[in-house]
């Protein structure tokens, strides 16, 4: 979200790196800053690291977790807000990020990860005053232009910002001995379905955890494998042969895919558009549903979801509004993160979805509510446009090829200016 914000308005983002010791921390690093944790409970501090495990592992959470840098950053005269005229804000809606404005000058935007920091706006000389001032209170490091975050290459051009994982990509290769392998089309072959129940030979639970710790964190530039990457973590507990071969097939569409990755362009109007979908009933061992959603601001996505529903639906109705449901409540975050960053949506956020039913009496009035207040918009799409059904189900070549465009992956090489 951030970077495609950036890329909206021409900026380009800094990143700093540092650390801070205090007494009764076991961690030099600022470790559990990732979230809202003014609590010092040990229970608080390991729900938020359950939450970052994904992202990068913590090591020797302390006892008596504070937060320093959020304090610090609110107690700044020119941060907090010292004047009426300045709204600056802490995102309410997330807690990592930090937002000063004035008026409709978004002048400073920080968003905080642990030990990194990036930083971006559109008044430089604030940008460099803030910068100074860290280096003064932290022990910190200026890394200048951002190239590298997370295991994300960022190449920021003119006109966009490119994201893709290459190197990890190259890492994960050669840890499962993959490096040389024969390149596939698509992550999953068309039509497969896989289970727990079916009689196959047992392979390593630690290996097969592992590869797909490693592909879920492609996930975050590489909305294409979602889906079958979503598929394969539902078996971390019961993973056999079928699992683990289809496990690497997606790294042999990987292989093949190296320097894919998203490309945030610049566009005449940020208008945030999303689309739902569902797979009824594709759960063969419990008959479940899956739910699949993507919202582009206007040129890529910036979040994408597939997950199998928590209910079992009893028609492909109810499937398509638990899916819609889902996705209006990211719609409403997400449209509160774009107001935390000064890009206002004054207008309903459009959703595409395969059917408009209103007519369950269950607990998902969450839609209609959204509607009657014109938070959301829902519209009917046809299946042929239906840009979620990515995330949803494996598809043929050509079919997984065209969707995979309309997320925004391409070849970065190719892509030398977006």
């Amino acid at each position: 979200m951030g970077l495609s914000s950036e890329a909206q308005c021409g900026w380009k983002s800094k990143q700093a790196k540092g650390q801070a010791s205090c007494e009764g921390l076991q961690s030099k690093v600022w470790s559990g800053l990732l979230g809202n944790i003014c609590s010092s409970s040990q229970t608080r501090y390991n729900q938020i690291a359950d939450c970052c495990c994904c992202l990068e592992p913590v090591d020797n959470p302390p006892n008596g977790c504070q937060v320093f840098i959020p304090q610090w950053i609110l107690r700044r005269g020119d941060i907090h807000r010292a004047t009426p005229r300045f709204y600056n804000a802490w995102s309410a809606s997330e807690p990592t990020l930090y937002v000063k404005r004035n008026g409709a000058e978004t002048q400073l935007i920080v968003s905080l990860y642990v030990d990194d920091l990036l930083v971006t706006g559109g008044d430089k000389f604030m940008l460099a005053d803030f910068k100074t001032k860290m280096k003064e209170m932290f022990e910190m490091s200026d890394l200048g232009l951002i190239t590298y975050f997370l295991r994300m290459e960022v190449n920021q051009v003119e006109g966009g910002i490119l994201l893709k994982q290459k190197t990890f990509a190259l890492k994960v290769l050669a840890k499962f001995s993959m490096e040389n392998c024969k390149p596939m089309s698509t992550p999953m072959a068309i039509g497969m379905k896989l289970s727990s129940q079916e009689e196959h030979e047992s392979v390593c639970e630690t290996d097969y955890r592992s590869l797909i710790g490693c592909l879920l964190y492609l996930t975050a530039t590489r909305p294409d494998i979602l889906f079958a990457v979503s598929m394969l973590s539902r078996f971390m507990h019961c993973c056999n042969q079928q699992h683990y071969k289809a496990g690497k097939r997606v790294l042999r569409y990987i292989k093949g895919t190296l320097n894919h990755g998203i490309c945030f362009k610049r566009v005449k109007e940020l208008k945030l558009i999303g689309y739902t979908d569902s797979d009824w009933a594709g759960s063969k061992d419990d008959m479940k549903s899956t739910s699949g959603y993507a919202f582009t601001p206007g040129s890529a996505m910036i979040c994408w979801s597939s997950r199998k529903q928590t209910m079992v639906a009893q028609s492909t109705a109810e499937a398509e509004y638990v899916a819609a449901a889902n996705a209006v409540n990211q719609a409403v975050w997400l449209r509160k993160i774009l107001s935390d960053l000064n890009l206002q949506q004054n207008e309903a956020t459009v959703i595409h979805c395969d059917n408009k039913t209103k007519h369950f009496d269950i607990k998902l009035y969450v839609i209609r509510e959204m509607e009657q207040a014109r938070e959301i918009e829902l519209i009917h799409c046809s299946s042929e446009n239906q840009i979620a059904d990515i995330f949803t189900k494996s598809l043929g070549v050509s079919r997984f090829l065209s969707l995979k465009r309309e997320l925004g992956v391409c070849c970065i090489e190719v892509e030398e200016e977006c």
